[in-house]
């Protein structure tokens, strides 16, 4: 990171800093979605069954319900990530603020 020459350059380094964070999070949604597809207990039994010429209906079965408690305790941790992110978010701009106003 450069060294802050004035508040312009602040500014500037600000925006530059936020669009970078947008972009990070752009990607760690997009990657916790394909972990989300790839962990996913009926994906994997999906691909296991495809590997056998037929399925059992108890194989059926099961991969049904792994696929909906799957969703439901996936869904709490992404949204127990999502909060952590917005509080980073939240705090980072706080300390942008409070060093914005320090320099008026």
């Amino acid at each position: 990171m450069q060294k802050i020459k004035n508040a312009a350059h602040l500014r500037e380094q600000t925006m530059q800093l936020r669009i970078r964070e947008l972009e990070l999070e752009k990607t760690l949604r997009k990657d916790w979605a394909d972990i989300k597809e790839t962990m996913n207990l009926q994906t994997l039994l999906k691909k296991k069954m495809a590997d056998r010429e037929g399925g059992h209906w108890l194989l059926n079965t099961l991969g049904i319900a792994t696929s909906l408690l799957s969703k439901k305790y996936l869904g709490k941790a992404e949204a127990n990530i999502e909060d952590r992110i917005e509080k980073k978010v939240e705090h980072l701009g706080d300390r942008i603020g409070s060093i914005l106003r320090r320099n008026k």
